[in-house]
């Protein structure tokens, strides 16, 4: 079995957009495995079906000294079906957590999503509040689809696995982040400026996530310093130090 002088970590649904970045960009400070449906097999890259609980089982405990796990691994599309979405977000999700539990992995972080507030009026452009505050991670959640209701489930089961089983945690609410690192980008349209988030911001994020032992659960969105924004990061720059230095429309 491999010695490693690094923190070994495992990122699920590694050739999407975040995934594709975060192999790259965690592997400065960590030995990186990675998973998906796709993709070639090789000695860091496994194609594993996460729905197969076998499967990714004897995946994830042939991974040597794994740390943690960073758990994007899901059916994106905001018109997936049911079927999918049940399958890949939610069953996936729950196999990854049992998972980790039993091969006593330090850390998890779950890749969650904005649209678990995408119902709010205005959304993706702006939300309005009454009160005229930006949204915070403990306002209520107004799921604008499959995809977002399977990741507001995905939230309340990380919960659950700290709180009874001890499984430290993070939910991070991914906003836009697109292949190349623009937020002007024609991969993304322009309602979701306010929601983008650089490689190197989230790359901090997770890295923050990972490293903060003093931190074993919380929620916070994944965006950047942009202007105009209407979700409160206040919560990520108080308790993980979050600096976010890129902003989707500068002044």
């Amino acid at each position: 079995m491999e010695a490693f002088n690094k923190p070994v970590v495992l990122i699920t649904g590694s050739e999407g957009n975040v995934g594709s970045v975060l192999k790259r960009t965690l592997a400065d400070q960590y030995e990186v495995y990675t998973m998906d449906k796709a993709g070639t097999e090789s000695g860091r890259h496994q194609r594993v079906d996460l729905s197969n609980y076998p499967a990714l089982q004897q995946a994830v405990t042939s991974i040597p000294h794994l740390d943690y796990i960073v758990h994007l691994g899901a059916d994106p599309r905001e018109d997936a079906p049911w079927e999918s979405v049940l399958q890949n977000n939610i069953v996936g999700t729950a196999n990854l957590y049992e998972c980790a539990l039993a091969q006593k992995v330090s850390k998890v972080i779950f890749a969650s999503t904005t649209h678990v507030v995408g119902g709010y009026p205005g959304y993706p452009r702006k939300i309005e509040l009454i009160e005229g505050r930006k949204l915070t991670v403990d306002d209520p959640l107004k799921p604008d689809g499959y995809y977002a209701r399977s990741k507001r489930l995905g939230e309340l089961l990380t919960r659950e696995y700290y709180l009874m089983h001890g499984l430290p945690s993070i939910c991070i609410r991914i906003g836009t982040i697109t292949s190349v690192d623009d937020p002007h980008h024609e991969e993304r349209r322009e309602p979701y400026i306010k929601l983008w988030s650089s490689h190197g911001d989230i790359t901090q994020l997770v890295k923050l996530s990972l490293q903060h032992e003093e931190v074993p659960f919380g929620i916070y969105w994944g965006i950047s310093n942009n202007t105009g924004a209407y979700l409160d990061i206040s919560n990520a720059e108080r308790e993980l130090g979050y600096k976010p230095q890129d902003n989707s429309l500068p002044h």
